[in-house]
């Protein structure tokens, strides 16, 4: 049973933190205080970092009254299925187009900030790539960086484009959506001291921030 509702603080568009939720078990007259985050997805509201105050009065800040749980840093308490939410919200019917927009513009800004941090915003250059890229040829005090372009792969029909031609090339890496297919032009010196034009390729994966040199051209 729900004595206080607490306060419902907003971390971003599908994140809340919670503190002072009021709690009451009826049979045995125990209240618990729980400060928590929730996590709101498609399909479940997502309960972590669980930490309960319990009690035999409304008296929380008595130590010798009260006894404090706390969970692991990040760890799922509890996962509450979206369904079981639904059928108490007094009819209303917009709440899963709601959470469908909220959760894609989530997602899209959280796509955004990650392909933004690649990238130097002196020159270009995919950071991360350019360590692979150098740490590849002869001299890699000779390299010097022309330009970076990349596709990103927003959608399956881009997917599937570019695995094919990953495949045909003889490429064993595939994209996923999210990733992003990077394309470095660059100078260097070969094997001769002499100063060449070479192109790169490489996968920038964002499931796991993973990036890999494909070979160059």
């Amino acid at each position: 049973m729900t004595v206080s509702e607490g306060q419902w603080t907003n971390i971003d568009e599908i994140r809340w933190h919670v503190n002072s939720m009021v709690l009451r078990a009826p049979s045995y007259g125990t209240y618990i205080e729980v400060q928590c985050d929730v996590l709101i997805t498609l399909n479940d509201f997502i309960i972590s970092n669980m930490r309960k105050v319990i009690s035999s009065s409304t008296n929380f800040d008595d130590p010798n009254k009260t006894t404090v749980i706390t969970e692991l840093d990040d760890e799922i308490y509890m996962t509450v299925p979206y369904s079981f939410v639904q059928e108490n919200r007094s009819g209303e019917n917009t709440t899963e187009k709601t959470t469908e927009e909220k959760i894609a513009a989530y997602e899209e800004k959280r796509h955004k900030e990650w392909v933004d941090s690649q990238f130097s915003i002196w020159d270009g250059s995919h950071k991360q790539f350019t360590k692979l890229i150098k740490n590849n040829l002869n001299d890699e005090k000779s390299f010097k960086h022309i330009e970076t372009t990349y596709l990103e792969i927003s959608d399956q029909d881009k997917k599937e484009y570019m695995n094919n031609v990953l495949k045909e090339a003889g490429y064993s890496n595939r994209l996923e959506i999210g990733d992003l297919f990077l394309i470095t032009d660059f100078s260097a010196k070969n094997a001769y001291n002499a100063t060449v034009k070479a192109t790169a390729y490489g996968i920038s994966r964002y499931s796991d921030d993973k990036v890999i040199l494909l070979g160059f051209d």
